[in-house]
């Protein structure tokens, strides 16, 4: 797992696999005070999750499983303490843990931050730093999105603006603000706002409903 300065997003790597989870007990006694089943929720966030590792288990003997969780700077503690538990109790077999977060994001006091320093500590984990796009890598994310090359003077607009950072290349190219003379949002709240801008009615009135669902959690 690798963490990550400024403003360049981080990707962990974590190599688990398919043992059985341990017993609560056994499980609890290794947690060092941190998170653990059952710390946040109870014995009902307990079972969640051992059937959650279970269920990993499961699909890990058919198949290879890869588990990606974006944006683990957002994360909340009964999501944390799931994915801790299964971690920590799958061992060995054909599973893969892949966790992104910002590095700048991560400080001292977030609850994630335990978890991490425990994980880099793992001999199965690699941890990766991801610096901004090259200008090369913002024009083959551009060709991508739009299915064919965009023109060099795009690249160099949507680069420049961007600096590099992949979801802003593409929220400009979604806003078409690839040329230099148009006009551009300078925060990504904007950004956010004019591609909400551009939504059906319907489609605002199901964003909106999601926005204010998220805020009464």
């Amino acid at each position: 797992m690798r963490a990550a300065g400024g403003r360049r997003c981080a990707r962990a790597r974590v190599r688990a696999g398919g043992g059985r989870p341990r017993p609560r007990g056994a499980h609890r006694a290794d947690t060092g005070g941190r998170l653990r089943p059952g710390a946040v929720g109870g014995a009902g966030a307990a079972q969640l999750h051992e059937a959650i590792a279970l269920l990993l288990e499961a699909a890990s003997r058919e198949r290879p499983v890869v588990v990606v969780i974006e944006d683990l700077h957002w994360i909340d503690g009964a999501s944390l303490a799931a994915v801790q538990f299964s971690m920590r109790a799958l061992t060995a077999g054909r599973l893969l843990f892949v966790l992104t977060y910002r590095g700048e994001d991560i400080g001292p006091r977030h609850p994630a931050r335990p978890f991490l320093i425990e994980a880099e500590r793992h001999r199965a984990a690699e941890r990766w730093d991801l610096g901004p796009l090259t200008r090369g890598e913002v024009r083959r994310q551009m060709h991508q999105l739009i299915g064919e090359a965009p023109a060099a003077t795009d690249v160099d607009a949507v680069f420049e603006r961007s600096d590099g950072i992949p979801f802003f290349v593409e929220e400009l190219v979604a806003i078409d603000a690839c040329r230099r003379d148009s006009a551009i949002p300078e925060t990504l709240r904007e950004l956010l706002l004019a591609r909400y801008e551009r939504l059906s009615g319907d489609a605002r009135c199901s964003a909106s409903s999601m926005m204010s669902a998220s805020r009464r959690r």
